[in-house]
This record gives structure tokens, C-alpha cells and sequence, in this order.
């Protein structure tokens, strides 16, 4: 149900920001769901010149390892598991 819900989503709207997706689909599965089951979800996008866009939904932040031997970076932002909070907002992350 979950991989529905993305593919339609993005099909729909047609843009690639995150947070609104996040948004969406959290307004989608609470209102099929009520509330009453969550799903956590971390989506990225990475560009050709490897700058990644990320937003993190309810799992424990996961690590960001450049491949040049940079600094590793915990990805903290984000906002709760899809499906937990009527109106909850989502922020997203850009790391290289």
C-alpha cells in the first residue's frame, strides 16, 4: 500500500521537494489509516555532482560517508513517522 501511495504521489504532483512529498503522504495514509498504524521513511535524492537532498521520517538518523573522506554527517532532519500526526511538517537536509 505505502509503495502505491509513493508512486502516485510523485506521479501526481510531479516534484521532487521532500518535505511536501513527506506531507502528502502522510496526509494520505492518516486518512486511510486514521491514525491508527505509522510507517517511518527516509527519501534522498542524489544529484550528478553529488549533493544530497534528504528528509528523514521517524527512523534514527542515519550517516552521511562522502566518498572523498570528508567529514561524516549524522542526517538529522527530517520530522515524524508518516502517518502519526494530522498536520505534522517535514524539513529536508542538503549535505555534499
Amino acid at each position: 500500500m505505502l509503495r502505491r501511495c509513493v508512486c502516485r504521489t510523485w506521479q501526481r504532483r510531479g516534484e521532487r521537494e521532500l518535505p511536501a512529498t513527506a506531507a502528502r503522504l502522510n496526509t494520505e495514509l492518516f486518512q486511510r489509516l486514521a491514525g491508527r498504524s505509522n510507517v517511518a521513511l527516509w527519501a534522498a535524492l542524489l544529484s550528478p555532482n553529488g549533493q544530497l537532498t534528504s528528509c528523514n521520517a521517524g527512523y534514527p538518523a542515519p550517516l552521511w560517508v562522502p566518498a572523498d573522506d570528508g567529514t561524516v554527517v549524522r542526517l538529522v532532519t527530517g520530522g515524524p513517522a508518516i502517518g502519526s500526526a494530522v498536520s505534522a511538517k517535514w524539513e529536508e537536509e542538503l549535505v555534499r
